[in-house]
């Protein structure tokens, strides 16, 4: 490696792990996470950590020292700029941005350097543009679910670069802002690989400038005597049950292996890879595992570009699949109408200079004329959470509406919600409603019922063939019952393959919760019941994701408004809904 002591992020393979750490703090969680950032302090290796260099702990560990600076040198970038101006610090306000782009892991530094070269040369290095180059790693999560709240298209910037299929593929963004026609597609430069993948958006919206391209690495000292698979559907088969590792945090899965295996086997396709699923993580994780004595699945998917980091050893093996690879395209989104100063921006990220060239180095090397490759766009649309195959999603409301149960029910695992509320308030009507409304959309789902001396629901239930099993906590607290027993009722569930398990409470304990953290919470509340009754009831209400108010057509327009007052009042951050638990209305409302 050259070195060059005037890039801001300066770190060569003879430095130590010592020297790096200490100089740029920030990349300690990177390193921990390929088992480094211990080779500082141990005691007993506290002198040669001094003098252990980078280049000698990757090779012990069978890591590319080259791809590993690359990367830590991005995020050390990163954090800088995180620390100036990220999006988080500005709370994902981007109205001021003309240009945003959130670019790949590999590919940030090589654009750092292509795009500031262009901003000198162009306009002196002081554009007529204000802009935000991040790491897409670091707004994974939080950016995109800022995009269901854009009003209208001041917004977001002019021109935006983002990876994967994210909060811009979902339905709602379709409906409210791409089918009006309000972007363009302005690509300039052609590739013989992208056009033999035909990414080219037929309605001429969104420009495909670059893939990241998902592969599997198999660890051969835990794959045992079962068959490599040679096959994205090979990694179904029951003997890899718990073998599988996918890229991952917090809840969030690789969008495009899931839409992948949706598209070729529907919602089976997607209950067979939850059984194979062991972990989902960070691909530095999976790298590091790889072929190590640090555990891990004998499998794991990740991009070409982590893939390469884990050599090709007698441990490892790098799979490229029989039917291709899985594609994620890096989508750039231009407004028709934005301002004609950034003219020269867009034809230099729609141009040869930078289009594909920085973003094919998650390519193979020679490119693709051997390798297959698959995108999973053509049939599919994203619904926030949900998957929907785009006949099926003709066939449903154009309205764009949200709807309880939209988006609750297409993930990767059993969806677990907490139903609570003062009895007779009319939780299980709720529930029966809100049950047959996720059916409609081809999802099994099952109930746990907890009640305290006796139940007549789990009747209700089966009459309505819906599984469910009840427990009765006697003379004990129904919440700590509950809290008891979940994890064997989740267990139940899970048996029984279902998609959505609904557990009702039977919430005559006011001082204890019926809900768990990072769980769906909903709380049923009737209006009858008194407008002092939503500051009585303590965690049930206060701790709920959704409060639901039924038996409100009894009652005066006026009477519900200052019932929902006092239970926003109560609650601020909850979402309130009137429901008919006689007719179901407001359900999907």
């Amino acid at each position: 490696m050259n070195e060059n002591t005037d890039d801001p992020v300066y770190i060569v393979p003879h430095h130590s792990i010592r020297s790096v750490l200490s100089r740029y703090p920030e990349l300690e969680q990177l390193f921990e996470s390929y088992g480094l950032a211990e080779l500082r302090d141990v005691p007993s290796r506290s002198e040669k950590a001094v003098y252990l260099t980078l280049e000698d702990a990757l090779r012990d560990k069978n890591i590319d020292c080259a791809g590993f600076i690359a990367l830590a040198k991005e995020h050390a970038a990163a954090y800088r700029t995180m620390v100036k101006q990220s999006l988080a610090a500005r709370s994902y306000n981007q109205r001021d941005l003309q240009f945003l782009g959130l670019m790949p892991c590999p590919v940030k530094i090589p654009f750092d350097s292509t795009f500031f070269q262009f901003v000198s040369r162009e306009w002196d290095g002081k554009p007529p543009f204000s802009y935000l180059i991040e790491s897409n790693a670091n707004n994974q999560l939080a950016y995109y679910t800022h995009i269901p709240e854009f009003k209208d298209l001041t917004d977001m910037p002019d021109v935006v670069i983002s990876p994967g299929l994210n909060g811009y593929y979902h339905r709602d963004f379709f409906e409210r802002f791409k089918k009006k026609g309000y972007f363009s597609d302005v690509i300039e430069h052609t590739s013989p690989t992208y056009d033999r993948l035909d990414l080219t958006d037929p309605e001429g919206h969104y420009s495909v400038i670059g893939t990241n391209i998902e592969v599997m690495v198999v660890d051969n000292t835990r794959i045992g005597d079962r068959k490599v698979p040679e096959r994205w559907t090979d990694l179904l088969r029951p003997e890899f049950a718990g073998s599988v590792a996918i890229r991952g945090q917090d809840g969030f899965f690789c969008e495009t292996v899931l839409l992948t295996l949706y598209k070729e086997m529907g919602l089976e396709g997607i209950r067979m890879l939850a059984r194979s699923i062991a972990s989902a993580v960070h691909p530095a994780q999976m790298v590091k595992n790889a072929g190590s004595k640090a555990g891990g699945p004998a499998i794991s998917i990740m991009p070409f570009f982590f893939a390469n980091l884990a050599k090709n050893t007698k441990d490892v093996t790098i799979v490229w699949p029989e039917e291709g690879a899985i594609v994620s395209p890096v989508t750039m989104i231009v407004k028709r109408d934005h301002r004609e100063d950034l003219d020269p921006l867009i034809s230099f990220l729609a141009g040869k200079e930078t289009g594909s060239p920085p973003l094919g180095r998650a390519l193979p090397e020679h490119g693709a004329r051997s390798h297959p490759m698959r995108s999973p766009r053509h049939g599919v649309f994203l619904d926030r959470v949900g998957l929907y195959p785009r006949t099926r999603y003709r066939q449903r409301d154009r309205t764009g509406q949200p709807r309880i149960c939209r988006g609750l029910f297409r993930e990767l695992f059993m969806k677990l919600i907490t139903v609570a509320g003062p009895p007779s308030s009319g939780k299980t009507a709720v529930i029966l409603h809100l049950i047959q409304a996720a059916q409609a959309e081809g999802v099994r789902a099952g109930v746990a019922k907890f009640d305290c001396i006796s139940s007549d629901d789990g009747e209700i239930y089966r009459r309505a063939q819906i599984p469910v099993c009840t427990g009765l906590s006697g003379g004990l607290c129904p919440d700590h019952f509950f809290v008891a027993n979940i994890e064997a009722c989740v267990a139940w569930g899970k048996k029984e393959e279902f998609d959505l398990l609904v557990t009702e409470s039977a919430g005559l304990c006011c001082r204890c919760s019926p809900h768990l953290k990072g769980i769906t919470a909903i709380c049923v509340i009737d209006v009858l019941s008194g407008i002092n009754t939503p500051k009585k009831i303590g965690p049930m209400l206060r701790l709920a994701d959704i409060v639901v108010v039924t038996k409100g057509d009894i009652v005066s327009q006026a009477e519900r408004e200052v019932f929902a007052f006092r239970v926003s009042r109560a609650n601020p951050r909850a979402g309130i809904v009137m429901v008919n638990g006689l007719t179901g209305q407001g359900i999907t409302t």
